[in-house]
């Protein structure tokens, strides 16, 4: 693996790992049985990241989904169930 592509996979996994800290943390807001199909995901995704480590653009875009995810799942799901902090 070249270096420009091995410095995209090491990005992409950063990102999955600050995305982690993100959805560890959402337990102050998003409620148990919700929040277990929230790390459920994110689990998924660091999988998906892993098996497809070859390709920098699947690794990366694994980061980005996760983000896009806990976003829409908690603003989402969040103004319909009425979490709040």
């Amino acid at each position: 693996m070249s270096g420009g592509r091995l410095a995209l996979v090491i990005l992409g996994f950063v990102l999955l790992a600050v995305g982690g800290y993100v959805y560890a943390v959402s337990g102050l807001v998003v409620p148990m049985p919700y929040l277990l199909l929230l790390w459920l995901v994110w689990v998924v995704a660091v999988v998906v990241a892993i098996v497809k480590r070859r390709q920098p653009a699947v690794v990366i875009g694994m980061g980005l989904v996760a983000a896009v995810f806990w976003f829409a799942y908690v603003q989402g799901l969040g103004s319909v169930l009425g979490w709040s902090a």
